[in-house]
């Protein structure tokens, strides 16, 4: 598989013609493993904004719990659910 394939189609001329799969949330069970991609997607954030908030002194702040198992980091969508409802901001 060509890496063009792989991330996205685009034209000949680098426009994107098809997005990326996004992850709806009744797609995803609420036990199941995400990978940084798929997580990213589910929040609408980067991939780049969920790897800086694994560092140790992330820059970005706040961002969900992980798991890793040796070097594969996953995301429950329970956890990502509550993070988006602890973020919330209510209007008064």
């Amino acid at each position: 598989m060509d890496t063009q394939t792989r991330r996205h189609k685009s034209d000949n001329r680098g426009r994107v013609t098809e997005r990326p799969r996004c992850i709806e949330p009744a797609a995803t069970p609420d036990g199941q493993l995400m990978n940084t991609r798929d997580a990213a997607a589910y929040l609408d954030m980067s991939e780049a904004w969920l790897r800086e908030g694994r560092r140790p002194n992330p820059r970005v702040g706040r961002t969900p719990p992980f798991s890793r198992f040796g070097r594969a980091i996953k995301y429950r969508r329970s956890d990502l659910d509550a993070f988006i409802e602890q973020n919330l901001k209510r209007h008064h």
